[in-house]
């Protein structure tokens, strides 16, 4: 038996600690605050339900089963397994009266919800609805504290941590942190915004709590920003919404033509020619051309759009002729994609709208709790973030930093990595194995729709072998809906594999604790439902394979089934031809002289297996890693662009400021023109910086980049120069509506633009440098990668022949079949 000194409860990244004598008085305020509020939240239930007996008398019961909140002693296993019981019995009877809601209101309690607060239904049928749903919406908010409890509850029982009362529920709520996040870098913006947050204590990235955004709410937000970055220079102020609108969805989905020009990680290749008038042209030309096929009817066009329609969006692109106008046109494209996309995910994995999306990462991180893998899911708790300076409580999610190389990153340490893999850095790793086996397994109870290999950070051991992964951005989990049938989530049958350990814990594990913990993170009852029926789905198909594979030799694996495997058979088991024996579907035209296989799920590879498995071959890991530094490069030329964009409102602030001030400054207005003249230098020089060759390499016009750095440092120095006549300390304290609040911020605003160009800027040689590096080692690592695959091969044919022997031999003589050595070292 542990206390709550000697660890944590139930995986928290908080340390418990016994609550001396000395800070008594604040064992009090937390009791006071947390465990008398939850009770008197029971009371008032129980009270407010008293009509209703089943309600009334259930709440009585969790009350009673709650020690008394000034009782310092740890709870007993006897009394925590009782609060455990009552709190289930309590959630269970709230899920069905909510039900019974739901199925009196037709099933369609938003949509009636909707309806009422638009138009206000009245009448005696209004009127019940209106009840109906403040007493439905009562269940739920219940239901989900009681959930939050719950989890902390079943985390004592199952580590044999014994707190007092005061201390369980006070690790029941979430974290809490004094910070500006003003002041802290932030990424995303669209549709969702994560703040870096580093502290001494935590490391990581906060996502506020939000609700989910509908496609039309994500597309007036998309109009206000046009409005407010690009002004009279917007897209959307010369021609009608609905023919931007139509003009971007077909360049869309021209996926062989000009697709990645307008939407995903490559629109910033295109962001980035906004100055320079030739190549600008030559990208619209491009988007001409994607309208025009469009207009052709073929097999892959069966409804071509009509030639007026054409004509019209091909003078469209034909009349962008500014810098701004195109990258208003650019963003709108990008940012329209991305609303689209969400709404498609949201649509087809039937995800809640109205759920608060950070939760998802959190529910997935207790799912990977409770199967003992907590350390395969980047670690998601709930965190409140006070303003210092307001007292406003911001609510949400905050996920650990995870340890790990990104394949999708530009980190030179990890590049490295990945482009020296080559099979046998990948081969015979059983720690790999087992964690790609096991978040396979977590991905499908939770409903993960979007685990590809950009959505996990990898571990490597010091001789660079790929040992394990983590997974991260889970958020799209959980839906209602099939998960597996787009983006890349993974079918039942797929998984090949599953550790004993794990299936052992899927057998132990109760669905309905499991069912009850999940109303804690904003899911629907039918989202739970849905992961329930996916954990059943699981468990029958696991016992019914177990079966199966009784009779069949070791280390023997077969499509559509999931073989329950020790670490010693896993260790006996290829990656390569045995559980990642998929192939990508834009590999399998040339593996099978041109006839296609078609998949009947969205991913491109079997399964996980097969994924990773690809790092090693032909050099991929080493391709990969050119290009990011490709996007990369792209990027920093995109920031040096918007930024120098947006100066263009700042430096118009500045001056009216400048206008209201009495008297002024001469070194404000020498800082004004100092920006004036830097923004107008990189315009003019309608520069790309850098540009990829024929031959791959890339080259770069350091001369230009180093013309504009020195514009900038002297912007710099200027901005410097002003601040360096403030107190800060004292502006701050003023108005934030005064003229020297104003300058100081505009002055401050602009000084972290400036440093941003100039740091793009001056990583651009390096990445230069490192992408044309790995571009001379290709056929090096190709070559190697070539030798170890024809090598993995032949053992593989080896180790087929064997086990259809043993197979063969197994049926005819009906005798088990004992495990051999591993097959290759």
């Amino acid at each position: 038996m542990r206390s709550v000194s000697d660890g944590v409860i139930g995986g928290w990244p908080r340390l418990v600690k016994l609550l001396t004598n000395d800070i008594e008085e604040g064992i009090n305020m937390s009791e006071k605050t947390l465990i008398g509020k939850r009770k008197e939240t029971y009371r008032a239930a129980a009270k407010r339900f008293k009509s209703d007996r089943d309600v009334y008398n259930q709440f009585r019961a969790l009350n009673s089963a709650i020690p008394p909140r000034k009782r310092r002693a740890g709870l007993t296993e006897q009394e925590l397994k009782k609060m455990e019981t009552e709190y289930s019995k309590t959630i269970n009877l709230l899920t069905r009266k909510a039900s019974r809601i739901e199925e009196e209101m037709g099933g369609k309690i938003e949509l009636r919800r909707e309806v009422i607060q638009r138009v206000g239904n009245t009448g005696r049928r209004g009127n019940n609805e209106k009840k109906l749903l403040e007493t439905y919406d009562y269940y739920i908010k219940l239901r989900k504290t009681l959930s939050k409890d719950l989890r902390a509850i079943n985390a004592c029982i199952r580590t044999d941590t014994h707190p007092s009362v005061a201390q369980l529920y006070n690790n029941s709520r979430a974290d809490k942190l004094e910070m500006d996040l003003s002041k802290v870098a932030k990424y995303g913006g669209l549709l969702s915004t994560r703040y870096r947050i580093k502290t001494p204590d935590k490391d990581g990235f906060f996502t506020e709590s939000k609700k989910g955004i509908t496609e039309q709410k994500l597309l007036d937000q998309i109009n206000e920003e046009q409005s407010e970055l690009y002004g009279n220079k917007s897209i959307l102020v010369r021609n009608k919404y609905v023919d931007v609108m139509s003009l971007v969805r077909i360049i869309i989905r021209d996926r062989e033509g000009s697709s990645s020009m307008l939407f995903g990680s490559w629109s910033d290749g295109s962001f980035r020619l906004a100055y320079a008038e030739n190549e600008r042209r030559e990208v619209l030309d491009k988007m001409v051309a994607s309208i025009k096929k469009a207009a052709v009817k073929s097999e892959k066009n069966p409804n071509p759009i009509s030639q007026a329609d054409c004509d019209r969006y091909c003078d469209i692109l034909g009349s962008i002729n500014s810098p701004e106008e195109f990258m208003s046109f650019i963003d709108f494209g990008n940012k329209f994609g991305a609303a689209r996309n969400l709404d498609s995910i949201n649509n087809n994995m039937q995800i809640n709208a109205n759920s608060k999306t950070d939760k998802r990462n959190s529910a997935m991180t207790m799912v990977a709790d409770l199967l003992g893998c907590k350390s395969l899911i980047a670690n998601s708790v709930n965190l409140h973030i006070k303003d210092p300076s307001t007292g406003k409580i911001i609510m949400g999610t905050f996920m650990e930093n995870a340890n790990g190389a990104d394949y999708r990153g530009d980190k030179p340490e990890d590049m490295e990595k990945f482009s020296q893999l080559t099979p046998s850095k990948i081969e015979h790793n059983l720690s790999l194995k087992k964690d790609i086996a096991n978040i396979q397994i977590i991905d499908w109870i939770c409903g993960n729709p979007d685990r590809h290999t950009g959505n996990m950070f990898y571990k490597f051991d010091d001789n660079g072998r790929l040992i394990g992964l983590i997974g991260i951005d889970n958020d799209t989990s959980f839906g209602s809906g099939e998960h597996a049938d787009d983006l890349s989530g993974i079918f039942l049958e797929n998984m090949t594999v599953v550790t004993q350990e794990m299936a052992d814990r899927i057998e132990a594990m109760d669905k309905e604790s499991l069912k009850t913990m999940l109303y804690g993170f904003d899911l629907s009852a039918a989202e739970v439902n849905k992961a329930i029926q996916r954990f059943d789905q699981l468990k029958n198909k696991l016992a019914a394979d177990r079966e199966y594979f009784a009779d069949k030799p070791l280390g023997y694996v077969e499509k559509g089934k999931i073989r329950t495997v020790s670490d010693e058979e896993m260790n006996q088991i290829p990656m390569y031809g045995f559980l990642g024996s998929g192939n990508p579907v834009n590999k399998v035209e040339e593996l099978n002289n041109g006839k296609k296989i078609e998949y009947t799920q969205g991913r491109k590879t079997k399964n996980l297996f097969t994924a990773i498995a690809m790092f090693g071959i032909n050099a991929e890991g080493l391709r990969a890693s050119i290009v990011n530094l490709h996007k990369s490069l792209n990027k920093d030329c995109t920031n040096v662009v918007r930024e120098n964009h947006a100066m263009n409102k700042r430096i118009a602030q500045m001056e009216a400021v400048e206008r209201e001030t009495y008297k002024g400054s001469q070194v404000f207005r020498d800082m004004v023109a100092s920006l004036k003249t830097s923004r107008n230098f990189i315009k003019d020089q309608k520069k790309i910086y850098f540009k990829q060759e024929d031959n791959g390499r890339f080259s770069m016009d350091q001369e230009s980049v180093n013309a504009a750095i020195k514009e900038l440092n002297e912007s710099l120095t200027a901005c410097n120069n002003y601040l360096g006549t403030k107190n800060e300390a004292k502006i701050m304290k003023k108005s934030k509506s005064s003229n020297a609040y104003k300058r100081f911020k505009l002055a401050k605003d602009a000084k972290t633009a400036i440093e941003k160009e100039i740091k793009a800027f001056s990583g651009m040689a390096k990445k230069v440098d490192l992408a044309n590096g790995y571009i001379d080692k290709k056929d090096e690592i190709k070559a190697v990668s070539k030798a170890e695959q024809d090598k993995l091969l032949l053992e593989t044919r080896k180790i087929r022949r064997r086990l259809r022997n043993q197979f063969i031999q197994n049926q005819n003589n009906n005798i088990e079949v004992q495990p051999d050595k591993a097959p290759v070292k």
